[in-house]
């Protein structure tokens, strides 16, 4: 919930430098500390006796899927606008 705050908030003052100086270090951080807890977390959902394939399963997902998330955000701009 905290990163789409900060995500739509960074987004609607865009436009000031200052402020893009400012938060994004601090959009950035909680991104990456949400990224860590729930990958430790995710360790949690799955039995011992598959607990690493199955972690190791989601992260390659989940890695694989972020190297598409910025063509469909520039899809995305480009049909609809900032």
């Amino acid at each position: 919930m905290a990163i789409a705050i900060f995500g739509t908030t960074f987004a609607a003052h865009a436009q000031s430098a200052v402020h893009n100086t400012v938060r994004l270090p601090d959009y950035s951080g909680k991104h990456n500390w949400f990224g860590s807890l729930f990958h430790t977390y995710q360790a949690e959902l799955y039995p011992t006796r598959i607990r690493g394939k199955a972690v190791g399963f989601v992260y390659s997902w989940s890695r694989l899927s972020g190297i598409f998330v910025g063509f469909v955000i520039a899809a995305l701009l480009k049909d609809f606008g900032t």
